[in-house]
């Protein structure tokens, strides 16, 4: 009776990292579950398995690029003042605006 206690709490402690992988709802607790299963047994597996288990989920923001600039905003300001599309102080007031002063 011992020694099925014993086998079961050394069972469950060699699937703990498979087991937070998959109370986390990991993204890839099937490869933590599989790296458990095949190499766990080195501990050095076991140690991998459990750091991929408990390390955060890489979310990148999205990143935003900029396509547009302040020179080519300004350069475009610029030459509707030339034209007479637009006055001096309206001129200045999108100037402010573009360069967030």
């Amino acid at each position: 009776m011992g020694a099925i206690i014993f086998i079961l709490v050394m069972l469950g402690l060699y699937f703990v990292p498979s087991i937070i992988a998959n109370t986390k709802k990991k993204k890839n607790a099937g490869a933590v579950l599989a790296l458990n299963i095949f190499l766990g047994w080195t501990f050095i597996g076991w140690i991998v398995a459990f750091i991929w288990a408990v390390a955060n989920d890489d979310k990148m923001p999205p990143v935003i690029v900029n396509t547009k600039s302040d020179a080519s905003d300004l350069e475009k300001l610029s030459d509707l003042k030339t034209k007479g599309v637009i006055s001096e102080e309206e001129f200045q007031a999108k100037k402010k605006q573009i360069l967030g002063l």
